[in-house]
């Protein structure tokens, strides 16, 4: 099983044990510690050292991308706005600036 330390809302380490052992306090005090899966069917995410664990929804997420990124309804970091079709990639600088852009061309050679 996967199991996540959590110190201050933050996954500070990650590690495979079995229940019983976790239970019994071998890797800390067990409050502190939450199973998760690695496809995310438990905690909604895998946890992974430095993700976020929010214990009133009893979930995991990863760390917010950039300062202007929200959490939408199904839990995921999104952008304030819509990615352009393309090869774009986002810049937090040009957002701060004009926040009606963000978005930049990658353009590939």
């Amino acid at each position: 099983m996967n199991f996540a330390k959590i110190e201050n809302g933050v996954v500070v380490n990650i590690f495979r044990a079995e229940q019983a052992e976790v239970d019994k306090g071998t890797f800390g005090d067990p409050s502190t510690i939450k199973q998760y899966k690695r496809d995310g069917s438990i905690r909604g995410n895998a946890a992974c050292i430095g993700s976020i664990y929010d214990a009133d929804k009893d979930k995991f997420y990863f760390t917010q991308p950039f300062p202007s990124w929200t959490l939408n309804s199904d839990d995921r970091w999104v952008p304030p706005l819509t990615k352009p079709k393309g090869h774009y990639y986002w810049d937090e600088a040009v957002y701060q600036a004009d926040n009606t852009k963000g978005w930049v061309e990658d353009k590939l050679e």
